[in-house]
């Protein structure tokens, strides 16, 4: 008789981890799809979830959340998730991710006509940034495609893991990401 072994809950075909990458997949369509509170709820939710499993990915999902409410005009929701996603990374010891996420996100929050907001985002990018950290437009990087294909995350090839020079990791699912 043979012996079957639950399967671990970084395994690719996991029922769980395939549910929650579709909730993922389904939190970006809102976004994609302009139902941004959707979107934003969700990806609260699923940070939420993430917090409870100590993963690292909850900062990214709270982050997201925070954009979420930006973009749906519920502007405290949106920078108190921020906050919160940003303050993760740092004690992680990611303030790199963060200073990264927030660069950008002060793009965003100025062109949605959040000014305040935008400055706040801006300072929040400068105060945990270290000596050796460029910012996103400085480092080249071989072209990745602009949707991950596991979750439909946006892909930004400045705000992800690099595993080689080819190939990253997507930050919201983990999936391995080829250059073309």
């Amino acid at each position: 008789m043979r012996r079957r072994f639950p399967l671990p809950n970084g395994f690719p075909f996991n029922p769980r981890r395939q549910a929650f990458e579709a909730r993922i997949a389904q939190a970006h369509s809102f976004f994609d799809s302009g139902e941004f509170l959707q979107s934003a709820q969700l990806f609260e939710e699923l940070g939420a979830i993430a917090e409870a499993r100590n993963g690292p990915r909850a900062p990214r999902f709270y982050m997201q959340a925070g954009r979420g409410y930006l973009f749906a005009r519920k502007v405290s929701e949106g920078m108190t998730l921020l906050e919160k996603g940003r303050q993760q990374f740092i004690q992680t010891g990611r303030s790199d991710v963060a200073a990264r996420i927030c660069f950008w996100l002060k793009d965003e929050a100025k062109s949605l006509g959040l000014a305040e907001q935008a400055e706040i985002i801006s300072k929040w990018a400068l105060k945990n940034t270290n000596a050796n950290f460029t910012t996103p437009a400085s480092a080249p990087h071989p072209q990745l495609p602009l949707k991950c294909p596991s979750c439909g995350a946006s892909i930004h090839p400045n705000d992800v893991n690099w595993l080689d020079n080819s190939t990253a990791e997507c930050e919201f699912c983990g999936s391995s990401l080829r250059a073309s």
